[in-house]
């Protein structure tokens, strides 16, 4: 059989340049996973540093960025869709639709993007394998680099991605979202290089600052200011659910007021984060009944988190909540 370059077997994997809605999802073969490697490169030919971990490989030294580089992005899709998605640049490509999750350890892409943004697939010397922690999907990842990535004006060098495995899109790792489906996931791995992103659902806008500080926000808007964590990867505070304390994580892509394993009825009387509390009457629902799998920690989602800009300031190791500013609150 005629041997295939590596990209050109990408090309066919992929298909043509848009994905249909009904665009099925079929795993790669033994024999196009092969040949995704023809010219795999070590990640120390990118000055990367892989640590074995019992959530994976992970990359040091990938995600560069530049100092004081400072970006704003709108979110994507119609006028009244709060999903974090935004353009992503690179190789050529604009616009690139990308969903920033903040619980996913990994960043992904599907097999399209990683030829649109010409990704290097990483063996040491084989393949890097991942699996998603953060939703219920049994098809994993093979990770790749990209060489460079923007977000408009903010450059992001060496950034690792992790393809996944199988024709079509993304799949629960794109969390449903649609108009337009991600073709991107921004997980973890990528948004802890900067010192802060914001999430500003009354905008419906997303600010990534690669160096600079954030302010601590004036009293008249802050919430709540808590202790930024790491769960496996995700981003957590610790809150209280009816006077009980717990872990929780902040899901700003998940579509749900909060999600836990097995929830004990169908609304919370009480949800707090800090000096943050929520009205009574949460919604919960299974993480089951979401795509998600058995989860050990709940899961607070975008429908409640959109009532504030979410600051997660990773060089204070700080998430804020504050109010939209006066006028601000209709996008």
């Amino acid at each position: 059989m005629k041997r295939l370059l590596p990209l050109l077997t990408l090309l066919l994997l992929a298909g043509c340049a848009t994905t249909p809605k009904d665009e099925p999802t079929i795993p790669f073969t033994q024999e196009q996973s092969a040949a995704l490697y023809k010219k795999a490169r070590p990640p120390q030919v990118f000055g990367l540093t892989v640590y074995n971990s019992e959530n994976g490989p992970f990359f040091a030294g990938a995600s560069r960025l530049h100092p004081g580089q400072q970006t704003e992005r709108p979110f994507m899709g119609k006028k009244d869709s709060l999903a974090p998605v935004v353009g992503l640049n690179g190789r050529g490509e604009e616009g690139m639709p990308a969903l920033l999750d903040t619980t996913a350890k990994d960043n992904w892409l599907t097999a399209r993007a990683a030829l649109q943004l010409g990704v290097v697939m990483l063996s040491g010397p084989g393949p890097y394998v991942s699996q998603p922690q953060h939703v219920y999907d049994e098809i994993g990842g093979l990770a790749g680099l990209a060489q460079q990535v923007s977000l408009e004006n903010l450059l992001a060098e060496n950034v690792v991605f992790h393809v996944r495995a199988a024709t079509g899109p993304l799949g629960p790792l794109g969390r449903w979202a649609s108009e337009p489906a991600p073709e991107v996931v921004l997980g973890t791995a990528f948004l802890r290089a900067f010192s802060s992103v914001q999430v500003d659902y009354p905008q419906r806008t997303l600010r990534f600052s690669a160096t600079t500080r954030y302010p601590t926000p004036a009293p008249d808007r802050l919430v709540a200011a808590l202790p930024l964590k790491d769960v496996q990867g995700a981003l957590a505070v610790e809150g209280a659910l009816d006077g009980d304390p717990i872990t929780i994580l902040l899901d700003v892509a998940g579509d749900f007021e909060l999600v836990m394993n097995e929830p004990p009825e169908a609304a919370i009387r009480r949800l707090s984060l800090g000096d943050l509390v929520f009205p009574p009457g949460v919604n919960v629902v299974s993480s089951m009944d979401q795509g998600l799998g058995d989860t050990t920690y709940p899961r607070i989602g975008r429908r409640l988190l959109s009532r504030f800009v979410v600051t997660f300031d990773f060089r204070g190791k700080l998430v804020y909540f504050e109010r939209p500013a006066v006028g601000k609150s209709d996008p």
